[in-house]
């Protein structure tokens, strides 16, 4: 499609919606226009616009009912750059703008947006206000996309013909239709036969999107509407919205082993014996959580002296195993004076306010008060108070609770009257409540990061906005035991995905109630390929360690045995990631076109495997389809053409290939934790040949927990393999500073007997070669 047919008509004044509804306010007359440093200003009799191009092209329009546009902080957007060198043009009807590629018409009778490219209508809305509601409504009409994204959202992979809201809340044992829930994310891309686009709406108010056919529409109650468009194809839009929203951040290598969690295990010997029995099974574990019931009474920031009279000692003999502790913060603050974050949060003024004084609701702790995360002295005050668990040892932090959750409030939160500070601006919770679990998020991840120098932070939080990908894995909040919610850990992280958010996994096993042996068992083996691995329960439950499920234990053992052999594909899949914006796990259509739009049930981890997980119970049989291009079946290496196959299936396993051309970096060796990569780090080479006999790949190496990195601390090694008959060639390319001893493995294809790597001659024995690293 010719990028220079990419047309933006803006017309305005538009007021046939309006006529049939008097509610609906429009923008009234045409008044006037300037540009002053590459943004264009329009003025009506109701209503201001003002419209620019950003960064590469992203086309952003900010539009309110009044004479000037109320004042505002962005937390979602970081990286935001006019592009000045714009042209216009004044006609009788029209104000043409005219940028690179792009052409913007804006009619001056008319207040209606038409985005076109290459002369193909996209998309086409209107803007009104609700005179009732005071809602700003975009009306939208609807041509033949097909919706995706949006973030967190449960039911179906496609959102077409729904309607969502975007209100944090806490959804304890939420369903398959449960909306809203825990995280909001304004983005959705949308896809038709010829194009692809994507909207962002920056408005932590609360918002509804109407995804319906010939109801299509977005309406937030706020002051201002204020939204981004994104044109190209879908790896385009996504890289653009995390250009403007910050690129996801880079975690420790230890983030991506498995985890262990329990709400919550009662006191220090607990907790030691669910390491050891990892240990006695001979199952790996990165990291064990202490949830609420460490703490004292539910404080946050302390421990039960009772139950954990000897914290350090127990963080230290973890540590000494290999295995992270993780510990909860909730951002309620008990109101008591013998208190002392409660006593030091007073003296710097750092909580909200309601009615002239700080505002008070009842969460584990009792009456709380609740920190205001808009304020820049109070993410100072609250980033220092992880010291004292710092100082236990303790690696990574969970931030929960943080829609922030209310139990004493009817609609399950802080009143809309609540203030905030809001960087200086001032305003109710109202206008600011989506954004209290980012901001959470910002303050614990630059708080820990002062505490901490040139050290990486696993943080995990239950609420989030647009940006959090800079700050935070998400996980899905309290799901369920059934098979239902094993199907929405796929949706929801395709959807997450797609939404600018990487960093995500579910419950194993579901939070809530207590799964059936091969249940439990088909989730450790989706959640194998999912970004966060972590099995957590409430309390009141089983015991859902993956060694109590003693009929399946030799499967479970497998597959996490698995994740840790891929970890350096993984690893160097997040390098990727934390470089472009792209997802972890994505559906197929990002990578092989719409004839997949229908696929749901199956994934890409990364670029090169493919995921088919088992979602349905007592199966022995499913149906895989493959895209163009070969692939492998990862068990057996047996390779398939694309296509459409019916596959025997047992409780053992669930389908993976591998794609034809690829080379998929492993480590071969039993590990216990990725704390074993200190005394060993051999790399496993396993090519996959295309039709030609070639394939390529790469490995992102480096220390897993620095931020050297960015100095050039990283070790980047590129492979090149191409074959002829029973001979290969093998050429090694490296760049970076990090330097590590180990062997390297190619395991090649059955017929190869000989090979040459970087000019060296090598005989191939039992499918392998075996070198030193370069």
């Amino acid at each position: 499609m010719n990028a220079l047919g990419f047309i933006l008509m803006l017309f305005s004044g538009f007021d046939y919606i309006a006529k049939g509804d008097p509610s609906l306010q429009g923008s009234g007359k045409f008044e006037s226009y300037d540009v002053k440093e590459g943004i264009v200003t329009l003025r009506y009799e109701n209503l201001l616009s003002q419209m620019e191009i950003v960064n590469d092209g992203v086309i952003h329009i900010s539009t309110s009912f009044s004479n000037e546009l109320p004042l505002k902080h962005s937390y979602a957007v970081v990286n935001k750059k006019t592009n000045q060198n714009i042209s216009l043009e004044e006609e009788k009807d029209y104000l043409k703008i005219h940028f690179e590629d792009k052409e913007i018409r804006i009619k001056k009778e008319f207040y209606r947006t038409e985005v076109c490219r290459a002369n193909v209508l996209i998309c086409s809305f209107d803007i009104r206000r609700d005179i009732k509601k005071k809602e700003l409504k975009l009306i939208a009409k609807y041509h033949r996309e097909r919706f995706f994204g949006l973030g967190e959202k449960t039911g179906d992979f496609e959102l077409t013909g729904r309607e969502f809201t975007m209100y944090n809340s806490d959804t304890y044992k939420y369903t398959y239709n449960t909306d809203p829930i825990y995280a909001s994310i304004p983005f959705y891309i949308a896809v038709d036969d010829e194009y692809e686009y994507g909207v962002f709406f920056d408005s932590p108010a609360k918002s509804r999107f109407s995804l319906k056919r010939e109801k299509y529409s977005y309406k937030v109650d706020d002051r201002m509407l204020d939204f981004y468009i994104f044109t190209g194809n879908i790896k385009k839009l996504i890289g653009d919205y995390t250009d403007l929203t910050g690129k996801p951040y880079f975690p420790p290598l230890w983030s991506f082993g498995f985890q262990q969690s329990r709400h919550s295990y009662i006191d220090q010997e607990e907790v030691l014996e669910i390491a050891n029995n990892f240990r006695k099974y001979d199952i790996p574990v990165d990291a064990i959580y202490l949830d609420i019931g460490f703490m004292n009474n539910n404080l946050v920031f302390t421990y039960n002296p009772r139950e954990f009279p000897r914290p350090k000692d127990m963080v230290e003999h973890l540590n000494s195993m290999g295995i992270k502790t993780v510990a909860i913060v909730d951002p309620g603050i008990k109101v008591d004076r013998n208190y002392a974050v409660y006593r030091t949060g007073v003296e710097n003024d750092v909580f909200c306010k309601y009615e002239n004084c700080y505002y008070e609701g009842a969460v584990w702790p009792g009456i709380c008060l609740f920190p205001d995360f808009t304020k820049e002295s109070t993410v100072k005050w609250w980033g220092a108070l992880y010291k004292n668990l710092l100082d236990l040892g303790i690696e990574g932090f969970w931030n929960d609770m943080n829609e922030p959750s209310v139990f004493s409030e009817a609609n399950g939160t802080m009143p809309d009257g609540v203030m905030m500070d809001y960087n200086g601006i001032k305003s109710s919770h109202k206008y600011l409540h989506n954004i209290y679990g980012l901001t959470m998020a910002r303050a614990t991840f630059e708080g820990v990061n002062d505490l901490r120098h040139n050290k990486r932070i696993f943080l995990l939080t239950r609420s989030a906005y647009s940006g959090i990908q800079r700050y935070a894995f998400l996980w899905t909040g309290d799901n369920t035991s059934n098979w239902e919610h094993l199907r929405m850990n796929v949706s929801m992280a395709l959807n997450l995905g797609l939404s600018g958010v990487p960093y995500v996994g579910a419950d194993i096993g579901g939070y809530t109630g207590t799964p059936s042996e091969e249940l439990f068992t088909r989730w450790i083996q989706l959640a194998t390929f999912i970004p966060f691995m972590r099995d957590h329960t409430e309390r009141g439950t089983k015991f859902q360690e993956p060694y109590v499920f003693e009929e399946n234990i030799d499967i479970i053992r497998k597959y996490i045995k698995l994740r840790y052999k891929l970890l350096p594909y993984l690893y160097t899949e997040v390098y990727d990631t934390h470089s472009t914006g792209l997802p972890l796990v994505k559906p197929l259509f990002i990578e092989y076109g719409r004839k997949y739009l229908d696929i749901d049930r199956e994934f890409l981890f990364g670029r090169n495997i493919l995921i088919a997980p088992v979602l349905e119970r007592g199966i022995n049989q499913m149906e895989v389809i493959l895209p163009q291009d070969i692939w492998y079946d990862l068990w057996t290496d047996k390779p398939y053409k694309s296509g459409k196959y019916s596959l025997d299936i047992s409780i053992a396993d669930i389908p993976v290939f591998i794609k034809a051309g690829s080379i998929i970096p492993l480590y071969d060796f039993e590990m216990r934790s990725t704390a074993d990569l200190k005394e060993k780090r051999d790399l496993t080479l396993k090519i996959y040949p295309d039709g030609d006999g070639n394939a390529r790949g790469f490995v992102y190496e480096d220390d897993g927990e620095s931020l050297d990195y960015q100095n050039g601390m990283f070790l980047i090694t590129k492979i090149d393999y191409r074959s002829e008959g029973n001979i290969a060639e093998i050429k090694v390319q490296t760049e970076g500073k990090f330097k590590v001893e180990r062997k390297m493995i190619f395991v090649l294809p059955g017929n190869i007997q000989f090979t040459q790597i970087n000019g060296k001659n090598y005989q191939v024995r039992n499918r392998r070669v075996e070198i030193q690293s370069f």
